[in-house]
């Protein structure tokens, strides 16, 4: 079964799934499709190597040092 682009494992019946991961994110803000629910998803696949759609994508913004 896939969710969101990721594989989720069981077979098909929710009532028999054998590997069900369940996880709450509470986000500040309204994430955008393009890089936060992404970076989300592609979190969660490495937490639980799980294979999915989701890509590394590295941060974009600036760091800026106030000395």
């Amino acid at each position: 079964m896939q969710l969101a682009g990721v594989d989720t494992g069981g077979n098909d019946v929710f009532t028999s799934y054998y590997d069900v991961r369940a996880e709450i994110l509470v986000f500040n803000r309204v994430l955008n499709e393009e890089d936060d629910l992404n970076n989300a998803g592609w979190y969660l696949q490495q937490k639980y190597g799980i294979n999915g759609a989701f890509e590394y994508r590295a941060p974009r913004g600036m760091l800026l040092q106030v000395r």
